[in-house]
């Protein structure tokens, strides 16, 4: 079993904070999911900021558990490259046709990823 959450909105405008995400997380682990997962679609760095942050507090209280989680559209597409540097477990990439915005094609991911996480 697994929770999804997904969001279109500005994390600042709606006053959401790195607790209260945490919180949503936090509340898919007691519920039993096998996964938590959320994507949001920030609006600002500032969001994308609040949104890692919240990963990395919960990957930090909780390094066994996988997160599925990423941020959508023009801002948030860097969390698809970076985000396992704060605890995503898992990102997408674009195959033949996107899914959802922000998705890049998975050849640039493949080479973006090799760059940031080397073997």
């Amino acid at each position: 079993m697994a929770f999804c959450i997904s969001e279109d909105f500005s994390l600042a405008e709606l006053g959401i904070s790195v607790l209260q995400f945490w919180v949503v997380l936090y509340y898919n682990k007691q519920a039993g999911a096998d996964v938590t997962k959320i994507v949001v679609i920030p609006h600002s760095e500032e969001d994308v900021l609040t949104f890692l942050g919240c990963i990395l507090a919960f990957r930090r209280a909780h390094p066994e558990y996988p997160i599925i989680a990423s941020g959508g559209g023009p801002v948030g597409a860097v969390t698809r490259l970076i985000g396992g540097l704060f605890g995503i477990d898992l990102t997408f990439a674009v195959g033949s046709k996107a899914s959802g915005p922000g998705q890049m094609p998975v050849d640039a991911v493949r080479q973006c990823l090799e760059v940031i996480y080397p073997k």
